[in-house]
């Protein structure tokens, strides 16, 4: 989570820079758009980070209140218990009774619950855990792609910088000659 925070923090800072800015290499003058830019992949990619970010945020907090709920039915279930106890501690020392219908019904729907409860907390532990590993499968191809992206950058800008190199060379080149007369 704290390295999809940051890789979104370090997208989101250049995404605010000028598009031209990149920490080693100076600017080169970038000829204004023809027509309204396509939206960039990365924006793509940043929406489906932060919408997984969100469903995580969703599910941890389906978690923590099923965990309150579950401790509270883990009390309610202690305090019947305990009660239930005593109220058989009691009639034992009275009258040799078992425990009454109802009470017994009610302990067998707590426990039902609770059974239900931590079923529900297991599923969806198991799914904040898919979602994390999906995140940082889906932050490592950013990366690579954010990577391979630079790459390409460079090359292209070396390439330019070869041609213009060669651009310059033949140009002075020529006018030096003179011919024998």
């Amino acid at each position: 989570l704290e390295a999809g925070s940051a890789l979104l923090a370090a997208a989101t800072s250049q995404r605010q820079d000028s598009p031209s800015s990149y920490a080693r290499v100076p600017a080169a003058p970038v000829p204004p758009p023809a027509a309204a830019p396509a939206p960039a992949p990365r924006d793509d990619l940043l929406e489906k980070l932060l919408a997984e970010k969100e469903k995580r945020v969703v599910d941890a907090t389906k978690i923590a209140t099923l965990e309150h709920q579950l401790d509270k039915l883990r009390d309610q279930l202690a305090a019947q218990e305990a009660a239930a106890a005593a109220a058989a501690a009691a009639a034992a020392s009275a009258k040799p009774a078992a425990p009454s219908q109802e009470s017994l019904e009610a302990l067998e729907e707590m426990e039902n619950q609770l059974a239900q409860q931590s079923h529900e907390l297991q599923v969806l532990r198991s799914r904040e855990e898919s979602h994390r590993e999906s995140l940082q499968v889906q932050e490592l191809f950013m990366a690579s792609c954010f990577h391979e992206v630079g790459l390409r950058f460079q090359k292209l800008r070396l390439q330019q910088s070869l041609e213009r190199n060669q651009a310059s060379g033949s140009s002075s080149a020529s006018p030096k000659r003179t011919s024998p007369s």
